[in-house]
């Protein structure tokens, strides 16, 4: 009898046993500054009414299988028109699933300009589909032309923008974008992730373009233990989407939280206008140590780049073994050569940053 190893290789697609997991580090019991989430927690003034919330609920049921409770908080809070449909996910990974799945498959071209967020591709490749990711500039800006031009060539499925972009930092500028969405006869999805921190968003245009659909998250203000991703855009593509959501795929606890949240959409967002404060302040200090280069940002991250003694993996390690966790997105020979990714903290935190990069790029 052939050993279970023997039987997944034959059966397993090929593309997969060459593949590699997404791998999220354990990096232990320190200061994280490495996964973009929101350094605070649920405020004490509302967790007991929150708790009560939950309390209602009745786990020995299926959730509410479209999640129509939440949508409508979700269309009030955000101002969606009812023009748009809404579709929830657990998390903005699986929405970009859907996306994937809906409109890729073999022959078809899922594209986005990079470096961008990780998973576009992942999903992409999961599904069977071609993708192209198109350079950015070297600093980080959308090249119309090349994008445009590849648009022409590969006549892709599907463009993501992630807005601001991931791991950059930065916003494309908007009349880019529409160039190249104008450009494009398939889909084109903008990812607002961090739109709360950028103050921008597509949907004053979402009727403009019958080929744009938009992706938030409730993980970087606050919500990421949710897992919590919304798409809304036109009903003509929405419809299709909810053809491949699984049934259920929200659980009760997680919509009863996010709209008990977003109904407090208040108290959270007292803690936006501290972390862009303290993420000027602290792309200030750090820009002022030599040996470092700090591109702009409109999220609650930004792009670091090494460029002095000791180097990026030495100063990647440095701070991981003093007790603060970056993201090292070196790659060398592109523009992320050198590079580590840096969220926003507590002002306790981000000076412990900036004293540990001072004595380090000095030492």
């Amino acid at each position: 009898m052939s050993s279970a190893e023997d039987r997944a290789n034959r059966w397993i697609r090929p593309e997969f046993l060459d593949a590699t997991a997404y791998h999220v580090a354990d990096v232990g019991d320190v200061i994280k500054l490495d996964a973009n989430e929101s350094p605070y927690e649920w405020p004490r003034e509302i967790k007991q009414a929150w708790l009560d919330r939950l309390a209602e609920l009745e786990l020995n049921r299926y959730p509410d299988a479209p999640a129509s409770a939440l949508q409508s908080v979700i269309r009030k809070t955000w101002g969606i028109p009812e023009q748009f449909d809404i579709l929830i996910g657990n998390g903005s990974d699986e929405c970009i699933a859907v996306v994937t799945s809906a409109v890729g498959g073999p022959g078809r071209t899922i594209m986005a300009p990079t470096p961008t967020f990780v998973v576009y591709q992942n999903a992409a490749e999961l599904f069977n589909s071609k993708f192209v990711g198109v350079p950015l500039s070297e600093n980080f800006e959308l090249d119309v032309a090349a994008t445009i031009d590849a648009v022409r060539q590969h006549n892709p499925a599907c463009v993501f923008f992630a807005w601001p972009n991931n791991p950059t930092g930065n916003l494309f500028d908007r009349d880019a974008m529409e160039e190249v969405i104008a450009a494009t006869d398939g889909l084109v999805v903008v990812d607002e992730a961090y739109g709360a921190f950028s103050n921008q968003s597509f949907l004053g245009q979402l009727h403009q373009y019958p080929n744009v659909v938009i992706m938030r998250t409730l993980s970087k203000i606050g919500m990421a233990g949710l897992r919590l991703g919304v798409l809304f855009g036109d009903p003509a593509w929405l419809t299709q989407f909810h053809k491949v959501r699984m049934p259920y795929n929200v659980n009760s606890l997680s919509q009863a939280s996010a709209a008990f949240a977003l109904e407090n959409e208040s108290v959270f967002a007292r803690n936006f206008a501290i972390l862009n404060t303290e993420r000027d302040m602290l792309m200030q200090r750090l820009h002022a140590i030599e040996g470092l280069e700090v591109f702009p940002s409109d999220a609650n991250f930004f792009l670091l780049r090494v460029t002095g003694e000791p180097g990026v993996a030495a100063v990647h390690s440095a701070l991981l073994l003093g007790g603060i966790a970056v993201k090292n997105f070196h790659r060398p020979a592109t523009p992320l050569d050198s590079c580590l990714r840096v969220s926003v903290g507590k002002p306790e935190e981000n000076v412990a940053l900036v004293e540990a990069l001072t004595t380090i790029m000095t030492s």
